[in-house]
Parts: C-alpha cells; sequence; structure tokens
C-alpha cells in the first residue's frame, strides 16, 4: 500500500507527511504543543523517510521530509555539531540560512488582573531611653600620643554625659597601628621592640588589639587605657580598615548587643584598603571572619586590607553605625567614605581629643534623629514607593520619601506606602527545541531522554 503510495504519489499520504511536519508547531488553546502527538508524528516522519529513500529514492528527494534534512545536512559544515543551528537571528542568516527556516520565538505575557495600589501608614516614634553600646578604636600610632593621654579618662566622663540621654551605656575600647610586614613597619629586631626613635618608649607594633569588650564599669576602662602605649609604623595610611572589619565581625568578643551599636574610630591618618597590601607581598582577599586569639588579631600577614564595599556589607549586617572622629586635615577624605557607609557620621577631632566627648554626644544626636525606611529585596512584580510626612509638616515623596531627620525624642512622623503588584503570566514556545530534538531523531535516531 505505502509503495504503491510512493510510486503514484499518493496525494493523500502527501497531505498526511504535510500535516505531520506541520504538527510540530501547532499548539493548543493554552499554547503549548501536545508532547504525546509530536513525538509519534516524529517517529511517523521518521519510518516514512527510511522506506521511502529504500524503495523509490527518486520520490524520497522530492518529498519535504528528504528536502528538509537535505538542507540542515548542508547548512552545517564538516565536523560542526547539531547544536550550532541555535545562533543569533543575524548570525544564522550570515551563514546563509533563509528566514523562512529560522525558528525566532518570543515570549509574551496577559495581565489577569490589574487592581489599583494598595497602601499602608507607618508611624515612627524616636524611641527615649534605649540602650547604647559604644566601642571606641583608636589610632595608637606615635603621632596621636597627646591623644592617648586625653582619651585615658574618657571612660568616666563619657558615661556621665551619656547617662542623659539612656540609662544603660556600655563602653569598649580597642586600638591600631599597621600590618606587621614590611613596607608598612621595620622589621629589624631593634624595631620590632620599640619603633620609635630616640628615648620614645614604644610599645611593639601590632594591627589591632581589643584592649576592653563593652562593659558598663566606666573605671575599669580608665585603668586599661591608662595602660596604654603608642606605638609607630613606616607610612602615613593606616591598617584601620583592618580593625573595623574584625570589631564587626567578632560579636562575641567585643560584646555586642542588640542595641544601638556605635563604633567612634579615631585618626589623624588616612588608611589602607583592598589592593595595598600587595605591597607586603599579601595578595589573598580579606575574608570577613573573625580572627581574634587572644584579643589580637593574627592574620593581618595573610590577608588583605578590606574594600570599602566589604566593610560596608558588615557593617550593615552586624548594624553598627560609625563616628569617624579625625583631625581638620583629613575631614575631606572621611567625609567621602562618610557618603559611602550608610549610617555613618564625621567629626573634626581637635589636635589632641579634648573634644571627643562632645563630638560623640553631637554624632550620635545627628544620626539617631534620622529616620530611614528600608526594604528587603521585592519580588519580580511588586513596587513600593513612598510618602513621608515629616516634623514641621515638610513632605517628601519617591526616593526622597524613605527619610525624616531633625527627630527630636517625643516627635513623632508618618509614612505613606503604596504597594503595587503586577503578576504577569508568561509562556513561550521553544521552537528551537523542537526543531533540536526533532533534527537529533531524524538524524541520529534517539529518543528524546537521551538528548544531552
Amino acid at each position: 500500500m505505502l509503495l504503491a503510495a510512493l510510486i503514484h504519489k499518493d496525494l493523500e499520504l502527501y497531505q498526511t507527511e504535510i500535516n505531520c511536519l506541520k504538527s510540530l508547531t501547532q499548539k493548543n488553546s493554552f499554547g503549548i504543543s501536545n508532547n504525546k502527538e509530536k513525538k509519534s508524528c516524529l517517529f511517523r516522519i521518521e519510518d516514512y523517510a527510511c522506506l521511502a529513500c529504500v524503495v523509490f529514492p527518486a520520490v524520497y528527494r522530492n518529498s519535504p521530509v528528504h528536502l528538509l534534512l537535505f538542507y540542515f545536512q548542508n547548512f552545517l559544515k564538516q565536523g560542526e555539531s547539531l547544536s550550532t543551528r541555535c545562533d543569533e537571528f543575524q548570525s544564522l542568516l550570515t551563514r546563509g540560512c533563509t528566514e523562512d527556516m529560522i525558528e525566532d520565538p518570543h515570549g509574551e505575557y496577559k495581565v489577569l488582573q490589574n487592581k489599583t495600589p494598595q497602601s499602608f501608614k507607618l508611624k515612627f516614634k524616636r524611641a527615649e531611653d534605649y540602650p547604647i553600646d559604644l566601642y571606641y578604636l583608636m589610632d595608637l600610632s606615635f603621632s596621636m600620643a597627646d591623644d592617648l593621654e586625653n582619651v585615658k579618662n574618657l571612660g568616666t566622663s563619657l558615661m556621665s554625659e551619656m547617662s542623659k540621654i539612656t540609662s544603660d551605656f556600655r563602653i569598649g575600647f580597642g586600638s591600631f597601628v599597621e600590618k606587621t610586614v614590611m613596607p608598612y613597619i621595620s622589621t629589624t629586631p631593634a624595631k620590632l621592640r620599640n619603633p620609635c626613635t630616640g628615648d620614645q618608649n614604644c610599645t611593639s607594633p601590632f594591627s589591632y588589639k581589643n584592649v576592653l569588650k563593652l562593659t558598663e564599669d566606666g573605671k575599669l576602662f580608665n585603668t586599661l587605657v591608662g595602660q596604654q602605649h603608642i606605638s609607630g609604623n613606616l607610612d602615613s595610611p593606616e591598617g584601620g580598615f583592618d580593625a573595623i572589619m574584625q570589631v564587626a565581625v567578632c560579636g562575641e568578643q567585643i560584646g555586642w548587643r542588640n542595641v544601638t551599636r556605635l563604633l567612634v574610630f579615631s585618626t589623624d591618618a588616612g588608611f589602607h584598603f583592598a589592593g595595598d597590601g600587595k605591597l607586603g607581598g599579601i595578595v589573598l582577599p580579606n575574608d570577613g571572619k573573625c580572627h581574634l586569639e587572644n584579643n589580637v588579631y593574627t592574620m593581618s600577614h595573610y590577608y588583605d586590607y578590606p574594600s570599602i564595599a566589604h566593610l560596608v556589607q558588615k557593617l550593615s549586617d552586624n548594624n553598627i553605625q560609625t563616628i569617624f572622629a579625625v583631625t581638620e586635615e583629613f575631614q575631606p577624605v572621611y567625609q567621602e567614605l562618610k557618603n559611602l557607609i550608610p549610617k555613618s557620621a564625621v567629626g573634626t577631632l581637635s589636635a589632641n581629643s579634648s573634644n571627643v566627648i562632645n563630638l560623640i554626644i553631637d554624632a550620635y544626636n545627628s544620626l539617631s534623629s534620622e529616620v530611614i525606611l528600608e526594604n528587603s529585596k521585592l519580588p519580580e512584580g511588586v513596587t513600593i514607593a513612598y510618602k513621608s510626612h515629616c516634623k514641621n509638616g515638610v513632605v517628601s515623596e519617591g526616593e526622597s520619601g524613605r527619610k525624616c531627620s531633625n527627630i527630636s525624642i517625643g516627635d513623632e512622623v508618618s509614612s505613606r506606602t503604596p504597594l503595587c503588584c503586577c503578576v504577569l503570566v508568561h509562556h513561550t514556545e521553544d521552537l528551537m527545541e523542537l526543531h533540536r530534538q526533532f533534527l537529533f531523531l531524524m538524524l541520529n535516531h534517539k529518543a528524546p531522554k537521551d538528548i544531552p
């Protein structure tokens, strides 16, 4: 029957062949092809092609099946895999594939339901008597000698001032100098014992020390800080970023509670950052983990300085607000750094740190008087807008609507937040995949489940 149909070019069988080929790209009412029918059709075409080629080659050479296979076989160069047929539209045209033989599917979407945005109202009031942890991180390079003298009595004095803000206040202390390798410090035996010149009695250089974990005992702070000595290094920028990273990630050793966390960073110099470690042969990126042994950072010679972005991430993850207490000379540098670190402030430190208490109070008031609304990453199709009603009747929208400033204790601000959700239903008929399976079936006689 089939032989007779082939010889006489039976139109009905020929049309069946055409319809079978067309069914490969047909969709049901939901835009999805019937995989069962597709598979059956593919094997019928394969059987028909094989039989036609053997029994009556002349008819087979003029059939759509042969023309299709012949086209694809000639499109590929010798040694090319079938996957090379998948490429960008223009690239396929350049290689000689005709436009009518290229499948270039595009996704589409339908809006199933369109509702007006939903909104909700938030109210914020600055908390009274909220607990505070403050960690004072100080540069102990030689140029900070006179500053150390003034900080030695900081504990009890700051305790007294902060008691006007909160009844639950703790204070801690840490110090830093530099990485303990050349060219940041001198590694000669004599300079490792005493890096200072003349009759100055300085302690051996170190990267970072956690001198005192957070405590309510202001007198203990004064005692331990009073026992500290200045050290020294060779270059001007300091290794403060190594210290900040350890303070941020070593929560247990520092003693951070789940309260307002303040880090006061005091220095009269700039800072090294990621990449500077290469000067000392240190190429491994900072791993952002705690490496304190006996309250001393032990991996400064092994890991590079952290990057600014890395510090921002760790400070944010641990909810730490930074106050940069720096001398007038380095104000521009740290102002730029402040712009990169959310929830940070900069204060001008006097030449001998005599104004450090007022600096800390002012910076704290600046940080605590600002509320910023943030949201986690939103799923696709969901957007949030902010409209804030701040102090003195100030109304802000858009990005500015996230923030209210100059909020005093007792002030209440509100924000109306419209939430818009647009759910899209996507469907794409993957004709490229269909043709890939078709050619593998026809040329390699593989079932779809075997196709790599």
